[in-house]
């Protein structure tokens, strides 16, 4: 997680003043792509736990994985993502005073480290059951029931490794305004510490995930691509295996590089800060700092891209929630909307037709009293039902 680093300009030089100072227009590109990656990653990951849900057949232990991968990415982007827009939006990363303060400081930072990881962890989850679904086909796979097990176990590691932010995120009072930071004090040594939890979560949460997720889909790439179709296969089924076998590979080369790419440039900066003397002023520039932030928080929304790219099932998940939505809509509307001139002239319509039924009932029923006694009672008004509904 960033260190969020503030220093007043008295007590810093002109050049680290510099670093911190953005023109206007790279704060508006700043802030379109942070945005736009906020709604996507927020509506995205909606999507993708609404469509599980709806669908029984997306019910298996990879797309529950997938669900819970889509709750991460979801739960980032409202505690970590969301307050860093709000601060570039109005360029005052001060934070709230008080024990109301503190309180929101520490969860934040504890909330946003655990999501982080809950994600990075459920991907690596992902990787191993993709490994042994596909390469050893003929062991038992992973049950609804182990995967509960094993999504409890991402959020307990999730939780264990980020537990000492619990305890150094505090407040830190600068010209009259509250600050949320690391704070790595007594009876810790604070730079020591700060090294320490700066490598280990380097290599738990980047480094070990990269190996693992690498090492078991080229098992998977390699297993997919040499596996022959048991039986005689004619020239269609060859070319719909290798339509398969290349949509598996890119995929998964998708996902190797995007985690890869996307989370680098956070760990290289807060190793630098942590073990050199590149980053005198404390902290990177601007730029470097926006990239630190911006990819790692638009993975949420980068995950949801992969979805709609590469996976049949949930394009077609996608395509019936927005028909849902578009129906639902289309009712809503006749419903509390402004009735239009044709609506009005129906209903119109329809009470006179309803009028002139019942002045027709009326008549008969004064008229015919030998035929209303040799009719069962209740069969008139239910003719009479029927035929009113069937007319609104």
């Amino acid at each position: 997680m960033m260190n969020n680093t503030t220093l007043s300009s008295s007590n810093v030089s002109e050049a680290c003043q510099q670093a911190i100072t953005e023109n206007p227009t790279a704060r508006i590109i700043k802030l379109t792509f942070y945005i736009t990656a906020m709604i996507v990653s927020f509506a995205g990951n909606l999507l993708v736990m609404c469509v599980v849900y709806r669908n029984r057949r997306l019910r298996t232990p990879t797309n529950y994985l997938i669900t819970n991968m889509a709750v991460s990415d979801f739960l980032m982007t409202i505690i970590a993502v969301t307050p860093s827009a709000v601060t570039f939006i109005t360029n005052d990363p001060s934070w709230f005073g008080g024990w109301f303060g503190l309180t929101t400081c520490k969860l934040m930072g504890f909330g946003s480290g655990a999501t982080m990881a809950g994600s990075i962890f459920t991907l690596t989850a992902i990787a191993c059951e993709r490994f042994n679904a596909i390469v050893f086909p003929l062991r038992s796979t992973m049950r609804s029931g182990n995967t509960k097990w094993v999504i409890t176990g991402v959020w307990l590691t999730s939780f264990l490794v980020m537990l000492p932010l619990l305890f150094t995120m505090a407040l830190e009072k600068d010209g009259g305004s509250y600050y949320c930071l690391e704070k790595w004090g007594p009876p810790l040594d604070p730079e020591t510490s700060s090294a320490i939890f700066t490598l280990a979560s380097f290599i738990l949460l980047y480094a070990a995930p990269l190996v693992i997720i690498t090492l078991l889909y080229a098992c998977v790439v390699y297993t997919v691509w040499f596996r022959q179709i048991p039986g005689n296969t004619n020239r269609s089924m060859k070319k719909l295996q290798l339509k398969v076998r290349k949509n598996v590979v890119r995929m998964l080369i998708t996902v190797v590089v995007v985690f890869a790419i996307f989370w680098l440039p956070m760990h290289v900066v807060q190793l630098l800060i942590s073990f050199s003397e590149v980053f005198p002023c404390g902290f990177p520039p601007s730029g470097v700092y926006l990239a630190c932030l911006l990819l790692p928080h638009s993975t949420g929304a980068i995950n949801f891209l992969i979805y709609v790219v590469f996976s049949e099932d949930y394009k077609q998940g996608f395509k019936g929630l927005f028909r849902c939505f578009f129906l639902f809509g289309r009712k809503a509307s006749i419903r509390l909307g402004q009735p239009s001139v044709r609506t009005e002239n129906t209903i119109d319509h329809r009470r006179s037709t309803a009028h002139k039924q019942d002045m027709e009932l009326r008549r008969l029923t004064s008229n015919n009293d030998q035929e209303e006694l040799s009719t069962p009672k209740g069969t008139k008004n239910v003719r009479f039902e029927s035929e009113y509904s069937s007319s609104v």
